[in-house]
């Protein structure tokens, strides 16, 4: 429905596994709670109430080398990372959360004159069932419909251009045991 890319085994696979066995558990205090009429779900954005291993990680995605090669798969010139991560950073989403249909705002919230070109997200969820639902859905330009439905597999990275039009979301409410939770990380360029 719009510039997309879904790429598996994003991660060394022993890199993404450690991920997903330090990502905060639901029980930890760092979570910001988002609970309204458009999603249900909790964020951690302040990089030092995360573990190492994401520090490290957000460190690797911001760097120039990471950025360069973002350059050339997305044909976007002049990329810069958000050390801010406003809208971005750890996500977790527990059994009925969800995140409704929406196109990301596309100019950041406190830098201005920054205009958001570039989402990616990475998941962090072993052994995730289709039955669990938490799909991200891509809609189509006119948000009549999905177009494409993408499971949050363990170490499964989707990077799509953040335009106006760029509609997606976590609709349908998370059907996971109460002890699962949907796992990412999402990072804005």
């Amino acid at each position: 429905p719009f510039p997309h890319i879904e790429i598996d085994n994003f991660l060394i696979p022993s890199v993404a596994l450690t991920g997903s066995q330090k990502f905060p558990s639901q029980r930890e205090s760092s979570w910001v709670h988002y609970s309204h009429f458009n999603e249900d779900k909790c964020a951690i954005t302040n990089v030092s109430r995360m573990p190492d291993f994401f520090r490290e990680l957000i460190a690797e995605l911001n760097s120039h080398h990471f950025i360069e090669s973002l350059e050339k798969l997305t044909g976007v010139s002049n990329l810069k990372a958000d050390p801010t991560l406003q809208g971005g950073g750890l996500h977790l989403t527990k059994r009925g959360g969800f995140l409704n249909i929406h196109a990301d705002f596309t100019a950041h919230p406190i830098q201005r004159s920054w205009q958001r070109q570039v989402n990616l997200l990475l998941y962090f969820n072993q052994n995730w069932t289709e039955s669990y639902e938490g799909h991200l859905e891509l809609w189509s330009r006119d948000m009549k419909n999905c177009v494409r439905k993408i499971s949050p597999v363990l170490n499964k990275c989707v990077i799509f251009n953040t335009d106006t039009d760029s509609f997606h979301g976590v609709p349908e409410p998370l059907n996971c045991p109460p002890e699962i939770t949907r796992n990412s990380l999402a990072l804005y360029f």
